[in-house]
């Protein structure tokens, strides 16, 4: 071999080993934003929260069978769901506090939450449920339309209505009757 094949060589093993190193192997995969950071704990359906502004770490454990993926807003962190038999919503405010809302029809399979600054939206079946971090509260209304989301609240086109969330509120509003009706005398 020529020494410049053997230069070549001992470099690739030296970058081959240079990122395969144990260090980096233990990492741990986590997802963070301005005020909180989450990481999974190990191979187990346990997370671990830490909010920047309280300085303080705070655990949940996710039931087994259910696949939690954490989704991140600028705030706040919510997790998409999927499994068996989902019973409750899962959000990570700012203060790094679990914000759980058990859900009475455990009939869902999969929720994926849209997510904006400081707030969570998840549509299950005819359901669709809000979440403010600002509030750390949960709301919900009944309807079939499809959210669009902005950075500070949601928004739900149906016939004759539009249905807000507000991140500041915590809650679902809906406008009164905006159908236009013909007169009979017309």
């Amino acid at each position: 071999m020529t020494p410049r094949l053997l230069s070549i060589i001992a470099l690739l093993a030296f970058i081959s080993f240079a990122t395969n190193t144990p260090a980096e192997d233990s990492v741990p995969d986590f997802v963070a934003n301005k005020s909180v950071v989450v990481a999974r704990i190990g191979d187990s359906n346990a997370f671990t929260a830490y909010s920047k502004q309280i300085g303080e770490w705070t655990t949940h454990k996710f039931p087994d069978g259910i696949r939690a993926t954490p989704v991140s807003g600028s705030h706040l962190i919510a997790f998409a769901l999927e499994g068996d038999s989902i019973a409750e919503l899962v959000a990570v405010d700012a203060n790094g506090n679990w914000q759980t809302h058990k859900l009475s029809d455990e009939n869902a399979k999969k929720c994926t939450p849209y997510v904006g600054a400081n707030l969570a939206i998840y549509r299950i079946g005819f359901a669709t449920w809000g979440f403010s971090g600002a509030t750390r509260s949960w709301d919900s209304i009944k309807t079939g339309a499809a959210p669009s989301l902005s950075e500070d609240s949601a928004m739900i086109l149906e016939p004759g209505y539009i249905h807000m969330f507000s991140e500041l509120s915590g809650k679902w509003s809906s406008s009164p009757d905006l159908s236009t009706k013909k007169q009979a005398s017309e």
